[in-house]
């Protein structure tokens, strides 16, 4: 370990009362737990675009059958495309964060010690 994160592992330590190995021990098993909740992000993400696109499928009407063009919703309110629309939005989004995390699952499950080390750095995105 470079001096730049042996002090930041020490003032952690320090924080918390508690030894260097405590804190690198801990940190080590929060790598896997970190995984675990990004893999059920992700899942969560995956399960509610083939939702939502169901959803979408089954609510729209298909005027020429030769083309097969949406052209709005057959059932529903007004104003139910704009919230199909708003969802679909969320859900890119959601996928990009999704995106984002796959390097954190990977280090967090197969490589703990660079996902500890990157934490302490500072040089995480998510």
């Amino acid at each position: 370990m470079n001096e730049q994160t042996t002090l930041a592992l020490s003032r952690m330590a320090s924080e918390l009362g508690t030894t260097n190995e405590n804190t690198w021990n801990v940190m080590m098993n929060q790598a896997t737990i970190s995984a675990i909740t990004c893999l059920i992000f992700v899942i969560f993400v995956i399960v509610s675009g083939i939702t939502l696109f169901r959803v979408h499928m089954k609510l729209s009407k298909q005027v020429n059958s030769e083309f097969n063009y949406p052209n709005g919703y057959d059932v529903g309110p007004d104003g139910l495309e704009a919230v199909m629309a708003i969802a679909a939005i969320v859900w890119i989004v959601l996928l990009i964060m999704s995106v984002l995390m796959i390097g954190n699952i990977i280090s967090g499950f197969f490589n703990p010690e660079f996902w500890v080390l990157q934490h302490l750095n500072g040089n995480c995105i998510l």
